[in-house]
């Protein structure tokens, strides 16, 4: 049984120039693992339950994560509110490193990576940390030395979650998937779209704010004299909101606050994008079990079209978060929408997608599409979400095509990457802990390079 596209469209609008070969996988590299419809007809035809390969199919990358460095700590960074709520953020870092703000001559390397929904910073530490150790372990060229680069892993809680202290850290209010609050201002108190933290502390910040500050601590030269480049990352919500502050941050290239810093953006496997216009990939008018196969995904053209009246969510599926219509948080207010429009071309931004994070639960469940339940790792199923794509896959590959339409190409064709990773799915350590991103965002640069 097929389910109704997210919507009819108007024909015409933006069709995109595909992105230079070297940002686009190999067809040999895509044939490294099986595509998503192989893995249903293996289970499909041979009638087996449980299979291992195919029912973690979506998940792919964390059966050979790598834990050994486990020595991490929970530190606390001091922000613009701390005063007035005499509280502070809490972060993860390793127990050996210098806390962020302590003046450290050998840093010559700085990595922030954020978490997903899950909201398990110490986990993610451990993903990018093990990424890098493992990376110079292999004598990879300039790669990055643990010993000289400062890592640090934001932690957003919510009430109730295991670590917080109500009486120490800044906490965040409880916010959904989609990011619509009940009092209908999209992403006011949604930290993955840059809202506020707890209504209930006398001041709050965004988390957008918290990210400029710890950027404004490391360009601080008495602090980090000898720094020569800042990587932030984040997978799936944490892709979510690394791909909205690099739309909407003051701090980074062409903002009103340029630190002039070296920054590169990893923005991994997110459930949604904002939209810098009202269009959005055309899809077919239904869809079956083969609704997202990676194969045809990687060599996919998108074009890109406004929804018509018929859409469902029509009044929605543009608003913040999702695009940039109606009430903006007060963060990317401030900043505005034009401004973020001319500075994000600027932006050294890299959209890592999973190839086998192709995967819907709801949609598989119901339709039988596997005989095993594969996880989807909390794919957006709204109607805004499916606006963009039927998973994560194709609305990524969708998105990094559209920016390259909207602006025509220009500086986004130089600066905005697509990094597809093979045989990984919707999985934080298979990602940041994948040749691909060892060889992007853990290698040094020579000098005559950085900031190009």
């Amino acid at each position: 049984t097929g389910r109704p596209a997210a919507g009819l469209w108007h024909r015409g609008s933006l069709k995109p120039t595909l992105p230079a070969a070297e940002n686009r996988t190999t067809m040999a590299s895509r044939e490294r693992g099986m595509t998503f419809l192989s893995a249903v007809l293996l289970l499909t035809s041979a009638n087996v339950k449980g299979d291992d390969n195919a029912c973690s199919w979506c998940e792919r990358g964390d059966a050979t994560c790598d834990w050994n460095f486990d020595e991490f700590s929970l530190a606390h960074f001091t922000t613009s509110i701390s005063g007035q709520v005499q509280r502070a953020m809490p972060y993860f870092k390793p127990s050996a490193q210098t806390p962020l703000g302590v003046a450290d001559s050998d840093v010559t390397n700085a990595v922030i990576v954020h978490h997903g929904a899950g909201r398990n910073a110490e986990d993610y530490l451990s993903y990018m940390v093990n990424a890098i150790v493992n990376n110079q372990g292999q004598g990879a060229e300039n790669a990055l030395q643990l010993e000289n680069t400062i890592v640090i892993a934001p932690q957003v809680w919510f009430p109730g979650d295991d670590g917080l202290d109500e009486n120490v850290h800044i906490w965040w209010d409880v916010s959904g998937d989609d990011g619509f609050d009940t009092d209908d201002l999209p992403g006011e108190r949604d930290w993955k779209w840059g809202g506020n933290s707890s209504a209930e502390l006398p001041a709050s910040i965004s988390t957008f704010s918290v990210l400029d500050e710890m950027l404004d601590t490391l360009s601080n030269k008495t602090l980090y004299p000898n720094l020569e480049s800042v990587v932030m990352a984040g997978h799936s919500a944490g892709g979510q909101i690394m791909q909205r502050f690099a739309l909407f941050s003051t701090r980074a290239k062409g903002g009103s606050r340029d630190l002039g810093l070296d920054l590169k953006f990893y923005v991994a496997n997110p459930s949604s994008t904002t939209y810098l216009g009202p269009e959005r990939p055309v899809q077919a008018p239904e869809r079956d079990c083969a609704f997202c196969i990676n194969s045809t995904i990687e060599s996919q053209e998108w074009a890109f079209e406004k929804p018509t009246v018929d859409l469902e969510c029509v009044d929605t599926y543009n608003a913040y978060g999702y695009g940039l219509e109606g009430n903006l948080p007060d963060y990317p207010a401030a900043t505005g929408v034009a401004q973020a429009l001319a500075q994000y071309p600027l932006r050294r931004v890299t959209y890592m997608s999973g190839e086998s994070d192709v995967c819907d639960t709801p949609y598989m469940e119901t339709n039988q599409c596997l005989t095993c339940i594969p996880d989807d790792g909390g794919l957006d199923p709204s109607c805004e979400g499916y606006a963009q794509g039927w998973c994560r896959m194709a609305r990524l590959h969708a998105f990094s095509q559209y920016v390259q339409a909207f602006y025509d190409q220009g500086e986004a064709a130089q600066t905005h990457k697509l990094m597809s990773v093979p045989d990984v799915g919707h999985s934080g350590c298979g990602m940041f802990q994948s040749p691909e991103f060892a060889a992007g965002a853990l290698t040094r640069l020579p000098q005559a390079q950085l900031g190009s």
